[in-house]
């Protein structure tokens, strides 16, 4: 922050005093080597309650960190039977029996999931909201599909995905597969209704975005694509179709313009929107 060279990188965990990697590649990382760390467990609840994942109301970090320091939550399952601690959540300070119930009653409402929602909840690495949501519709929002894809997944069979990201995919299914199927049972899984689709130049087509719109965010820009037939990747390759560009365009521009791929800027995407 201050640019002064001077800052030294923490060794250990501030958390479990465990040793902290550092690695400084194309991106540089610090995190914690214990698996069993209680602060990564807290990120991950944190990230499985958010609005990207489970979307649960009333679970703020400070009330997952309550929770796991009284040991009502020691894994994901867990948070769906939080009702056994009632008495005592009802009596923590900054809860009380509306507060209770209103968690419990967004806790019981999320059991009713898309297949995207759940796997981004799982925090696999590399495995953001995006490409969650490419696995589940490559699997037909099917669990079964997704374990199967996700065992068996390389770069070169899907659209948009890295090595890296293959990896870790296989990676979280060899070691975590059980867990995930024990997991699943607490939820219902909904298959989204097929949106009707506008002829464009996006349909059928894999669509990239990079830089900044003033129509919009990112997200609302690939919502409003994607309803015109498009499929969103996050990175350009070969087999990307288009990439919409606006301000600031960074290296996907360079790379798209090597590949020859199709690019759309702002004002072209707005005629096609009809904004």
């Amino acid at each position: 922050l201050t640019r002064s060279n001077t800052y030294k990188i923490p060794t250990k965990c501030p958390t479990c005093g465990a040793d902290l990697i550092y690695k400084d590649n194309s991106t540089t990382y610090l995190y914690c080597s214990n698996e069993d760390c209680d602060g990564k467990f807290i990120g991950k609840m944190e990230h499985f309650v958010s609005k990207k994942a489970l979307n649960i109301e009333g679970m703020s970090i400070a009330t997952l960190d309550k929770f796991v320091e009284l040991g009502f939550l020691t894994c994901f399952k867990d948070i769906f039977y939080l009702d056994r601690y009632k008495n005592k959540i009802i009596n923590l300070d900054g809860f009380g029996e509306k507060s209770y119930n209103n968690m419990i009653e967004s806790i019981e409402k999320s059991r009713n999931i898309t297949l995207d929602k759940f796997i981004c909840a799982l925090s696999i690495p590399l495995i953001g909201s995006t490409t969650s949501k490419q696995l589940a519709q490559l699997c037909d929002w099917d669990l079964s599909q997704f374990i199967i894809v996700a065992s068996n997944c390389s770069a070169s069979n899907l659209e948009g995905f890295g090595e890296k990201m293959c990896l870790s995919l296989v990676d979280y299914l060899t070691n975590h597969k059980q867990e995930m199927l024990e997991l699943s049972q607490e939820f219902n899984f909904i298959k989204p209704e097929k949106k009707k689709i506008k002829e464009s130049v996006f349909t059928n087509k894999t669509f990239c975005i990079t830089g900044s719109f003033s129509i919009g965010s990112r997200d609302e820009l690939k919502e409003k694509i994607e309803r015109l037939g498009g499929q969103f990747v996050s990175s350009v390759s070969k087999k990307t179709g288009i990439l919409v560009v606006g301000d600031k365009a960074g290296s996907k521009l360079t790379k798209a313009t090597d590949l020859g791929i199709k690019i759309i800027n702002e004002n072209e995407l707005k005629d096609i929107l009809g904004e």
